[in-house]
């Protein structure tokens, strides 16, 4: 602003000193084209200021276009290593789960939410690969988000539920236990399910040039709110899946409840470190806000499933041993 009126300015007195060099005194004519080419020297000066801003700002421009496509094309390939990791983990276990799953009980009403958890990512992971592949436009890319958003958030609720019926075993169901879980679908799931709507209803899509995909410019603040919420989820069940692992292990060493409750600690552990940088990075990096919530989605899945794996494998190995070892219930852990 101040070098556009002082360009102006400058302007006005080379035209003054022009027209006054045709009249007056010698003197006065020389001076008027001293003071002229003084001025056009130092209107050229910020001419050239202004083309170097304006590099300046057009190069910054470009950059921050170049960090933004670096960040998509960043976080596209994470999506495709999610994929990746739930097909190796598929194809890794599919013998135990056909022995100790689907041949022994198929018809379990648990084995229900036991496919869900397992098999619902690939209906999103395929999803969100085959829009990777297309050009999309920001309508495109809101739609896309509005489908698949929803989906990820049911998986990831499934797989806590699972957990949360872990729990309930593994306390004897005891009516205060119920009462918490009910407790958290009321606090914990109820407003994750708000925010998410209303990150969905206010999300703002760019298209970037060059690049097939487009970026989430919306602010990363109801995504941060939802993740805290799933986190406080996971942090009560593994808060009181530690509780009762210290009191069975005190009374017991046996090599299931050890590797159980290690299994449900390690769990956590995962996920506490993947759900702290989903609500961290965005807030650092806001480009990155769809980094890392595939892997919250994978990981819920994965992990979910191997201790249920571990529940199952430990009923069919010794369905006549005692159901209490140490005066632990291992028949209830084991349902």
């Amino acid at each position: 602003m101040l070098t556009s009126l002082s360009t102006r300015w400058l302007a006005k007195r080379c035209r003054a000193g022009t027209s006054v060099k045709r009249t007056g005194t010698p003197y006065e004519r020389t001076t008027h084209s001293s003071f002229s080419l003084f001025h056009a020297h130092f209107l050229s000066l910020c001419i050239l200021k202004q083309n170097r801003e304006r590099n300046f700002l057009l190069n910054c421009c470009s950059r921050i276009l170049q960090m933004m496509a670096s960040s998509v094309f960043f976080t596209s390939h994470s999506y495709t290593a999610c994929a990746t990791l739930l097909v190796y983990d598929l194809l890794l276990l599919f013998p135990t789960e056909i022995n100790y799953v689907w041949l022994p009980r198929p018809t379990h009403p648990h084995l229900l939410l036991f496919a869900l958890n397992r098999y619902s990512p690939l209906v999103d992971m395929a999803l969100t690969i085959n829009w990777l592949l297309h050009k999309s436009t920001p309508a495109d890319c809101h739609r896309f988000y509005i489908i698949v958003s929803p989906f990820a958030l049911t998986g990831i609720f499934i797989s806590q539920v699972i957990l949360m019926i872990r729990t309930y075993a593994i306390w004897d169901r005891r009516r205060a236990i119920f009462w918490c879980f009910i407790g958290i679908g009321i606090f914990c799931f109820i407003p994750t399910v708000i925010c998410m709507a209303m990150e969905l209803k206010t999300a703002q899509f760019v298209a970037l040039p060059n690049h097939p995909d487009c970026l989430n410019v919306s602010p990363p603040y109801l995504l941060a709110v939802a993740f805290i919420f799933m986190l406080v989820i996971d942090t009560i069940i593994a808060l009181l899946t530690l509780f009762k692992g210290v009191e069975h292990l005190r009374r017991s060493n046996h090599p299931f409840l050890t590797e159980f409750y290690a299994s449900g600690m390690l769990f956590y552990i995962c996920i506490f470190i993947i759900s702290l940088a989903n609500i961290l990075v965005p807030m650092w990096a806001p480009d990155l806000i769809g980094f890392l919530s595939g892997f919250q989605r994978i990981f819920h899945s994965i992990l979910c499933n191997r201790v249920m794996l571990l529940i199952l494998k430990q009923r069919q190995r010794s369905p006549t041993e005692d159901p209490y070892t140490g005066d632990v219930g291992l028949s209830d852990t084991a349902q």
